[in-house]
Protein backbone atom coordinates (compact mmCIF):
# COMPACT_ATOMS: atom_id res chain seq x y z
CA UNK A 1 0.00 0.00 0.00
CA UNK A 2 1.27 3.29 -0.62
CA UNK A 3 1.65 6.57 1.67
CA UNK A 4 -1.94 8.06 2.05
CA UNK A 5 -2.32 11.73 3.03
CA UNK A 6 -5.13 12.22 5.34
CA UNK A 7 -5.19 15.98 5.20
CA UNK A 8 -3.63 19.19 4.47
CA UNK A 9 -3.77 22.60 6.33
CA UNK A 10 -7.32 24.28 4.85
CA UNK A 11 -5.28 28.06 4.59
CA UNK A 12 -2.06 27.81 2.96
CA UNK A 13 1.07 28.51 4.38
CA UNK A 14 4.90 29.02 3.59
CA UNK A 15 5.40 27.58 6.79
CA UNK A 16 6.42 23.90 6.68
CA UNK A 17 4.90 21.59 9.66
CA UNK A 18 7.19 18.70 11.34
CA UNK A 19 6.12 15.26 11.20
CA UNK A 20 7.31 12.14 12.46
CA UNK A 21 7.06 8.68 11.42
CA UNK A 22 7.28 4.86 12.05
CA UNK A 23 6.83 2.01 10.18
CA UNK A 24 4.36 -0.25 11.55
CA UNK A 25 5.54 -3.46 13.06
CA UNK A 26 5.07 -6.66 11.31
CA UNK A 27 2.26 -7.89 13.94
CA UNK A 28 0.36 -5.30 14.07
CA UNK A 29 -0.01 -4.51 9.98
CA UNK A 30 -3.30 -6.62 9.79
CA UNK A 31 -4.52 -3.66 11.96
CA UNK A 32 -2.57 -0.37 11.54
CA UNK A 33 -1.77 0.71 7.86
CA UNK A 34 0.22 3.67 9.19
CA UNK A 35 1.46 5.51 12.87
CA UNK A 36 2.72 9.03 12.23
CA UNK A 37 3.30 12.09 14.27
CA UNK A 38 2.62 15.97 13.48
CA UNK A 39 3.36 19.58 14.71
CA UNK A 40 2.04 22.59 12.96
CA UNK A 41 4.51 25.29 11.83
CA UNK A 42 3.15 27.76 14.26
CA UNK A 43 2.93 24.89 17.12
CA UNK A 44 -1.09 26.11 17.76
CA UNK A 45 -4.11 24.25 16.12
CA UNK A 46 -4.90 24.88 13.02
CA UNK A 47 -8.19 23.72 10.19
CA UNK A 48 -7.91 20.95 8.02
CA UNK A 49 -8.50 19.96 4.72
CA UNK A 50 -9.68 16.30 4.96
CA UNK A 51 -9.06 14.77 1.43
CA UNK A 52 -10.49 11.57 0.24
CA UNK A 53 -9.40 8.49 1.60
CA UNK A 54 -10.58 5.00 1.97
CA UNK A 55 -9.19 3.94 5.31
CA UNK A 56 -10.11 4.87 9.20
CA UNK A 57 -7.99 7.53 11.04
CA UNK A 58 -7.54 8.40 14.38
CA UNK A 59 -5.88 11.59 15.51
CA UNK A 60 -5.21 11.96 19.09
CA UNK A 61 -4.39 15.91 19.56
CA UNK A 62 -2.08 16.38 22.69
CA UNK A 63 -4.41 19.57 23.60
CA UNK A 64 -7.93 17.57 22.76
CA UNK A 65 -10.08 16.29 25.41
CA UNK A 66 -9.44 12.73 23.91
CA UNK A 67 -8.92 12.22 20.32
CA UNK A 68 -11.33 12.16 16.66
CA UNK A 69 -11.88 9.29 14.87
CA UNK A 70 -13.14 9.93 10.59
CA UNK A 71 -13.57 6.95 8.42
CA UNK A 72 -13.68 6.50 4.58
CA UNK A 73 -15.05 9.65 2.47
CA UNK A 74 -15.27 9.68 -1.36
CA UNK A 75 -14.95 13.83 -1.36
CA UNK A 76 -12.64 16.55 0.90
CA UNK A 77 -14.36 18.44 3.37
CA UNK A 78 -13.94 21.16 5.70
CA UNK A 79 -16.78 20.02 7.80
CA UNK A 80 -17.11 19.30 11.33
CA UNK A 81 -14.02 18.94 14.04
CA UNK A 82 -10.95 19.84 12.03
CA UNK A 83 -8.55 21.70 13.65
CA UNK A 84 -5.85 19.78 15.47
CA UNK A 85 -1.83 21.34 16.37
CA UNK A 86 0.33 18.71 17.96
CA UNK A 87 -0.21 14.57 18.35
CA UNK A 88 -0.68 11.06 16.32
CA UNK A 89 -2.52 10.15 13.62
CA UNK A 90 -3.33 6.15 13.19
CA UNK A 91 -4.26 4.63 10.31
CA UNK A 92 -6.38 1.78 10.92
CA UNK A 93 -7.57 -1.26 8.19
CA UNK A 94 -11.17 -2.02 8.15
CA UNK A 95 -10.03 -4.94 10.34
CA UNK A 96 -8.42 -2.80 12.71
CA UNK A 97 -11.20 -0.22 13.08
CA UNK A 98 -13.97 -3.45 13.88
CA UNK A 99 -11.55 -4.88 16.17
CA UNK A 100 -10.98 -1.35 18.05
CA UNK A 101 -14.33 -0.17 18.25
CA UNK A 102 -16.54 -2.99 17.38
CA UNK A 103 -18.00 -0.75 14.47
CA UNK A 104 -17.78 -1.11 10.62
CA UNK A 105 -15.89 1.16 9.24
CA UNK A 106 -18.62 2.23 7.54
CA UNK A 107 -20.02 3.87 10.76
CA UNK A 108 -17.19 6.61 10.51
CA UNK A 109 -17.91 7.67 7.10
CA UNK A 110 -19.79 11.25 8.28
CA UNK A 111 -18.11 14.10 9.86
CA UNK A 112 -15.18 13.02 12.65
CA UNK A 113 -16.72 11.74 15.99
CA UNK A 114 -14.69 12.15 19.56
CA UNK A 115 -13.29 8.89 20.76
CA UNK A 116 -14.28 8.89 23.54
CA UNK A 117 -17.59 8.73 22.40
CA UNK A 118 -17.02 5.66 20.70
CA UNK A 119 -14.25 4.02 23.31
CA UNK A 120 -15.12 5.85 26.49
CA UNK A 121 -13.64 7.47 29.20
CA UNK A 122 -10.49 5.66 29.05
CA UNK A 123 -9.24 7.26 25.52
CA UNK A 124 -9.63 10.81 27.66
CA UNK A 125 -6.41 8.73 29.15
CA UNK A 126 -4.38 9.24 25.45
CA UNK A 127 -3.31 12.71 25.38
CA UNK A 128 -1.65 13.30 28.57
CA UNK A 129 0.33 10.13 28.43
CA UNK A 130 1.57 10.64 24.56
CA UNK A 131 2.08 14.12 24.80
CA UNK A 132 4.19 13.44 28.14
CA UNK A 133 6.52 11.47 26.40
CA UNK A 134 10.02 13.47 25.57
CA UNK A 135 11.12 11.93 22.11
CA UNK A 136 8.98 10.86 19.25
CA UNK A 137 10.83 7.47 19.45
CA UNK A 138 9.48 7.12 23.20
CA UNK A 139 6.25 8.18 21.87
CA UNK A 140 5.53 5.79 19.29
CA UNK A 141 6.82 2.84 21.92
CA UNK A 142 3.64 4.08 23.65
CA UNK A 143 1.58 3.69 21.17
CA UNK A 144 2.64 0.65 20.17
CA UNK A 145 2.41 -0.49 23.10
CA UNK A 146 -1.33 0.86 23.57
CA UNK A 147 -2.24 -0.95 20.08
CA UNK A 148 -0.37 -4.07 20.87
CA UNK A 149 -2.46 -4.78 23.61
CA UNK A 150 -5.56 -3.38 22.36
CA UNK A 151 -5.59 -6.18 19.46
CA UNK A 152 -4.74 -8.60 21.52
CA UNK A 153 -7.68 -10.52 22.37
CA UNK A 154 -8.74 -10.42 18.73
CA UNK A 155 -5.44 -11.54 17.36
CA UNK A 156 -5.38 -14.81 20.27
CA UNK A 157 -9.22 -15.44 18.81
CA UNK A 158 -8.11 -15.29 15.17
CA UNK A 159 -4.36 -17.10 15.37
CA UNK A 160 -3.09 -18.32 11.96
CA UNK A 161 -1.82 -22.07 11.92
CA UNK A 162 1.29 -21.83 10.05
CA UNK A 163 1.19 -21.94 6.39
CA UNK A 164 -2.82 -20.15 6.15
CA UNK A 165 -2.73 -16.70 4.71
CA UNK A 166 -3.63 -13.25 6.29
CA UNK A 167 -6.47 -11.72 4.25
CA UNK A 168 -5.75 -8.35 5.17
CA UNK A 169 -1.62 -8.88 4.68
CA UNK A 170 -0.30 -8.43 1.10
CA UNK A 171 2.72 -10.87 0.76
CA UNK A 172 5.65 -11.09 -1.20
CA UNK A 173 6.44 -14.30 -3.31
CA UNK A 174 7.74 -16.42 -0.77
CA UNK A 175 6.78 -14.68 2.00
CA UNK A 176 4.38 -16.39 4.71
CA UNK A 177 1.64 -14.08 5.19
CA UNK A 178 0.26 -14.51 8.42
CA UNK A 179 0.68 -11.80 10.90
CA UNK A 180 0.64 -13.53 14.30
CA UNK A 181 1.76 -17.05 12.67
CA UNK A 182 4.09 -19.19 14.95
CA UNK A 183 6.55 -21.95 12.95
CA UNK A 184 6.29 -25.16 12.79
CA UNK A 185 2.64 -25.81 13.31
CA UNK A 186 2.80 -24.25 16.50
CA UNK A 187 -0.62 -22.68 17.77
CA UNK A 188 -0.49 -19.62 17.64
CA UNK A 189 -0.91 -17.16 20.97
CA UNK A 190 -1.38 -13.27 20.36
CA UNK A 191 2.49 -11.52 18.98
CA UNK A 192 3.74 -14.58 19.95
CA UNK A 193 7.57 -15.29 18.03
CA UNK A 194 8.87 -18.06 16.25
CA UNK A 195 9.92 -20.77 17.99
CA UNK A 196 13.36 -19.92 19.83
CA UNK A 197 13.49 -16.87 19.94
CA UNK A 198 13.10 -13.89 22.54
CA UNK A 199 9.62 -12.72 23.30
CA UNK A 200 11.11 -9.34 23.26
CA UNK A 201 10.15 -7.03 20.41
CA UNK A 202 13.09 -4.70 20.89
CA UNK A 203 16.70 -3.90 19.40
CA UNK A 204 19.35 -4.81 21.17
CA UNK A 205 20.56 -2.53 23.96
CA UNK A 206 22.98 0.40 22.87
CA UNK A 207 20.68 0.80 19.46
CA UNK A 208 19.98 4.77 18.86
CA UNK A 209 16.40 5.53 19.37
CA UNK A 210 14.63 8.60 17.56
CA UNK A 211 15.69 11.98 18.12
CA UNK A 212 12.91 14.45 19.19
CA UNK A 213 11.98 17.08 16.19
CA UNK A 214 14.17 20.25 16.08
CA UNK A 215 11.64 22.89 16.41
CA UNK A 216 7.97 23.67 17.67
CA UNK A 217 6.10 23.00 14.59
CA UNK A 218 3.12 20.74 13.62
CA UNK A 219 2.38 18.41 10.91
CA UNK A 220 -0.02 18.77 8.12
CA UNK A 221 0.45 15.67 6.01
CA UNK A 222 -0.29 12.18 7.55
CA UNK A 223 2.01 10.17 5.22
CA UNK A 224 1.97 6.85 6.29
CA UNK A 225 4.88 4.01 4.81
CA UNK A 226 3.97 1.45 2.24
CA UNK A 227 5.04 -1.74 2.97
CA UNK A 228 8.19 -1.93 0.64
CA UNK A 229 9.11 1.53 2.35
CA UNK A 230 8.59 -0.16 5.92
CA UNK A 231 10.33 -3.19 5.05
CA UNK A 232 13.16 -1.13 3.59
CA UNK A 233 13.64 0.48 7.09
CA UNK A 234 13.52 -2.31 9.09
CA UNK A 235 16.12 -4.09 7.34
CA UNK A 236 13.88 -7.23 6.25
CA UNK A 237 15.30 -10.09 4.57
CA UNK A 238 12.28 -11.89 4.42
CA UNK A 239 12.36 -14.89 6.82
CA UNK A 240 9.79 -14.37 9.83
CA UNK A 241 12.56 -13.87 12.54
CA UNK A 242 14.18 -11.04 10.43
CA UNK A 243 11.12 -9.10 10.06
CA UNK A 244 10.33 -9.15 14.09
CA UNK A 245 14.35 -8.17 14.60
CA UNK A 246 14.84 -10.76 17.09
CA UNK A 247 17.68 -12.67 17.64
CA UNK A 248 18.21 -15.92 19.66
CA UNK A 249 18.42 -15.30 23.42
CA UNK A 250 16.93 -16.74 26.87
CA UNK A 251 13.47 -17.52 27.61
CA UNK A 252 11.05 -15.33 28.74
CA UNK A 253 11.27 -14.38 31.85
CA UNK A 254 15.04 -14.66 32.14
CA UNK A 255 17.42 -12.14 31.97
CA UNK A 256 20.76 -10.71 29.69
CA UNK A 257 23.26 -7.99 30.35
CA UNK A 258 22.25 -4.96 28.86
CA UNK A 259 18.45 -5.78 28.41
CA UNK A 260 15.48 -5.37 30.86
CA UNK A 261 12.69 -7.85 31.22
CA UNK A 262 9.42 -6.11 31.58
CA UNK A 263 5.52 -7.73 31.66
CA UNK A 264 5.76 -8.76 28.25
CA UNK A 265 9.57 -9.72 28.04
CA UNK A 266 9.85 -6.21 26.23
CA UNK A 267 13.68 -4.57 26.68
CA UNK A 268 13.46 -0.78 26.29
CA UNK A 269 16.11 1.08 24.12
CA UNK A 270 18.01 3.62 25.22
CA UNK A 271 16.26 7.00 24.04
CA UNK A 272 18.44 9.48 22.30
CA UNK A 273 18.16 12.84 23.52
CA UNK A 274 17.45 16.25 21.46
CA UNK A 275 20.78 17.52 19.55
CA UNK A 276 21.74 20.98 21.25
CA UNK A 277 19.32 24.05 19.98
CA UNK A 278 16.32 21.58 19.48
CA UNK A 279 13.29 21.85 21.28
CA UNK A 280 13.16 20.22 25.18
CA UNK A 281 15.18 18.24 27.21
CA UNK A 282 18.62 17.75 28.12
CA UNK A 283 20.85 14.75 26.24
CA UNK A 284 20.30 11.49 27.54
CA UNK A 285 23.13 8.84 27.47
CA UNK A 286 23.25 6.27 24.67
CA UNK A 287 23.15 3.54 26.67
CA UNK A 288 21.22 2.65 29.83
CA UNK A 289 17.69 3.76 30.60
CA UNK A 290 15.25 6.58 32.08
CA UNK A 291 13.27 4.76 34.51
CA UNK A 292 10.48 6.83 34.69
CA UNK A 293 10.10 6.54 30.80
CA UNK A 294 11.23 2.61 30.19
CA UNK A 295 8.77 1.05 33.23
CA UNK A 296 5.75 3.36 34.58
CA UNK A 297 4.45 4.76 31.67
CA UNK A 298 5.30 1.52 29.33
CA UNK A 299 3.20 -0.39 32.06
CA UNK A 300 0.43 2.35 31.88
CA UNK A 301 0.30 2.67 28.08
CA UNK A 302 -0.66 -1.55 27.97
CA UNK A 303 -3.38 -1.22 30.74
CA UNK A 304 -4.57 1.64 29.08
CA UNK A 305 -4.60 -0.40 25.91
CA UNK A 306 -6.09 -3.44 27.37
CA UNK A 307 -9.04 -1.04 28.81
CA UNK A 308 -9.23 0.43 25.35
CA UNK A 309 -9.78 -2.94 23.18
CA UNK A 310 -12.65 -4.49 25.36
CA UNK A 311 -15.46 -4.13 22.57
CA UNK A 312 -16.65 -7.04 20.95
CA UNK A 313 -14.56 -6.97 17.03
CA UNK A 314 -16.59 -6.80 14.00
CA UNK A 315 -14.79 -8.72 11.55
CA UNK A 316 -15.27 -7.90 7.71
CA UNK A 317 -15.09 -11.04 5.09
CA UNK A 318 -11.83 -12.17 4.34
CA UNK A 319 -13.42 -11.64 0.90
CA UNK A 320 -13.66 -7.69 1.55
CA UNK A 321 -10.54 -7.56 3.46
CA UNK A 322 -8.37 -8.96 0.39
CA UNK A 323 -10.06 -7.05 -2.24
CA UNK A 324 -10.19 -3.64 -0.05
CA UNK A 325 -6.13 -4.36 -0.28
CA UNK A 326 -6.16 -4.98 -3.14
CA UNK A 327 -7.58 -1.96 -4.74
CA UNK A 328 -5.62 0.53 -3.02
CA UNK A 329 -2.82 -0.21 -5.58
CA UNK A 330 -4.40 2.26 -7.59
CA UNK A 331 -3.82 0.65 -10.71
CA UNK A 332 -7.82 0.68 -11.76
CA UNK A 333 -7.87 -3.06 -11.64
CA UNK A 334 -11.07 -4.41 -12.73
CA UNK A 335 -13.70 -5.37 -9.95
CA UNK A 336 -15.46 -8.38 -11.34
CA UNK A 337 -11.51 -10.28 -11.68
CA UNK A 338 -10.89 -8.60 -8.33
CA UNK A 339 -13.82 -10.46 -6.68
CA UNK A 340 -12.79 -13.65 -8.36
CA UNK A 341 -9.50 -13.47 -6.90
CA UNK A 342 -10.68 -13.35 -3.52
CA UNK A 343 -13.10 -16.00 -3.99
CA UNK A 344 -16.70 -14.39 -4.14
CA UNK A 345 -18.92 -13.08 -6.67
CA UNK A 346 -18.94 -9.77 -7.66
CA UNK A 347 -22.47 -8.88 -5.95
CA UNK A 348 -21.58 -10.49 -3.00
CA UNK A 349 -18.45 -8.26 -2.63
CA UNK A 350 -20.02 -4.99 -2.93
CA UNK A 351 -22.46 -5.94 -0.39
CA UNK A 352 -19.82 -6.96 1.87
CA UNK A 353 -18.10 -3.02 0.89
CA UNK A 354 -21.38 -1.72 1.52
CA UNK A 355 -21.80 -3.23 4.91
CA UNK A 356 -18.47 -2.72 6.18
CA UNK A 357 -16.54 -0.16 4.32
CA UNK A 358 -19.29 2.22 3.96
CA UNK A 359 -18.37 2.39 0.22
CA UNK A 360 -18.10 1.06 -3.48
CA UNK A 361 -15.23 -0.96 -4.75
CA UNK A 362 -15.00 0.88 -7.23
CA UNK A 363 -14.60 4.10 -5.13
CA UNK A 364 -11.61 2.83 -2.88
CA UNK A 365 -9.91 1.83 -6.30
CA UNK A 366 -10.78 5.78 -7.71
CA UNK A 367 -9.59 7.20 -4.16
CA UNK A 368 -6.41 5.17 -4.04
CA UNK A 369 -5.76 6.63 -7.60
CA UNK A 370 -6.71 10.20 -6.12
CA UNK A 371 -4.26 9.82 -3.67
CA UNK A 372 -1.34 8.53 -5.82
CA UNK A 373 -1.48 11.55 -7.41
CA UNK A 374 -1.39 13.72 -3.96
CA UNK A 375 1.81 12.12 -3.61
CA UNK A 376 3.11 13.06 -6.83
CA UNK A 377 2.01 16.85 -6.25
CA UNK A 378 3.62 16.70 -3.13
CA UNK A 379 7.11 15.31 -4.72
CA UNK A 380 6.45 19.20 -6.97
CA UNK A 381 5.14 16.75 -10.38
CA UNK A 382 3.02 18.88 -12.84
CA UNK A 383 -0.20 17.98 -13.24
CA UNK A 384 0.81 15.82 -16.57
CA UNK A 385 3.82 14.15 -14.58
CA UNK A 386 0.83 13.63 -11.47
CA UNK A 387 -1.59 12.19 -14.21
CA UNK A 388 1.31 9.64 -15.61
CA UNK A 389 1.91 8.50 -12.41
CA UNK A 390 -1.56 8.20 -10.74
CA UNK A 391 -2.84 5.72 -13.08
CA UNK A 392 -5.20 8.40 -14.59
CA UNK A 393 -5.76 8.35 -18.75
CA UNK A 394 -4.26 12.10 -18.56
CA UNK A 395 -4.30 15.62 -17.92
CA UNK A 396 -7.63 16.13 -18.46
CA UNK A 397 -8.99 12.79 -16.34
CA UNK A 398 -7.04 14.58 -13.65
CA UNK A 399 -8.71 17.87 -14.00
CA UNK A 400 -12.00 16.24 -13.77
CA UNK A 401 -11.24 14.05 -11.07
CA UNK A 402 -9.54 16.35 -9.07
CA UNK A 403 -12.36 18.99 -9.43
CA UNK A 404 -14.90 16.52 -8.36
CA UNK A 405 -13.25 14.93 -5.04
CA UNK A 406 -12.39 17.94 -3.76
CA UNK A 407 -14.09 21.12 -5.48
CA UNK A 408 -10.31 22.14 -7.01
CA UNK A 409 -7.98 22.40 -9.83
CA UNK A 410 -5.17 20.10 -9.83
CA UNK A 411 -3.13 23.59 -9.63
CA UNK A 412 -4.95 24.73 -6.54
CA UNK A 413 -4.77 21.34 -5.08
CA UNK A 414 -1.02 21.49 -5.72
CA UNK A 415 -0.32 24.97 -3.67
CA UNK A 416 -1.84 23.19 -0.81
CA UNK A 417 0.88 20.83 -0.68
CA UNK A 418 3.95 23.06 -2.13
CA UNK A 419 5.50 23.32 1.43
CA UNK A 420 6.40 20.29 1.83
CA UNK A 421 6.81 18.55 5.56
CA UNK A 422 9.85 19.12 7.76
CA UNK A 423 10.57 15.25 8.51
CA UNK A 424 11.69 14.92 11.90
CA UNK A 425 11.98 11.48 12.76
CA UNK A 426 12.01 8.52 10.54
CA UNK A 427 11.84 4.86 12.31
CA UNK A 428 11.17 1.04 13.23
CA UNK A 429 11.09 -0.40 16.69
CA UNK A 430 13.61 -3.11 15.64
CA UNK A 431 16.48 -0.69 13.74
CA UNK A 432 16.23 2.67 16.20
CA UNK A 433 16.35 5.42 15.09
CA UNK A 434 16.55 7.95 12.13
CA UNK A 435 16.64 11.55 11.72
CA UNK A 436 16.16 12.80 8.21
Amino acid sequence: MGAQIHSVPAVISGEPCEVAVRAVPSWLRAYVIGLSGFRSGSGQPVGHLLLPLASTTVIVDFGSPSGLVSGAREVATTGGETEWGHGVSIGLTPLGAGALFGLPMREFGGAAIALADVLGPAATELPGLLGAALTWEHRFDLLESILSAAFHHDAAAHGLRSGQQAATVEPRPGWQAAVFEPRRGRRAAAFEPPSGRAAAFEPPSGRAAASEPSSGRETVAFKWLSGREADALEGRSGREADVLGLRPGPAPGESQPGWEVGSRSRREPAELGLRPGCEAGALEPRSGRAADESQGPGREAAALGARLGGMTAVRPDDAVLAAWLRLQRGDRPPIGPVAAASGVGRRRLERGFREHIGISPGAVARIARFQRAVGQFGAGATPAEAAAGSGLVDQSHLARETRAMTGMTPAQLSAHLRTPPILVSHTSRSSGAGRA
